[in-house]
């Protein structure tokens, strides 16, 4: 994932994780431990500044 310095990392981070239907469509599939593993993810790809 490439950083916009022009965007915030709250936007970029919102439109990382998705809407709330699309993460618990990938809790269902994957489960829980994945979405958890991927929110960490894109916290470190997208960090606070």
């Amino acid at each position: 994932m490439r950083i916009d310095i022009r965007k915030g990392y709250i936007d970029q981070r919102k439109a990382a994780y998705g809407t709330t239907e699309e993460q618990l469509d990938f809790m269902y599939h994957n489960g829980f431990e994945a979405w958890l593993e991927r929110q960490r993810a894109i916290k470190d790809d997208i960090p606070k500044e």
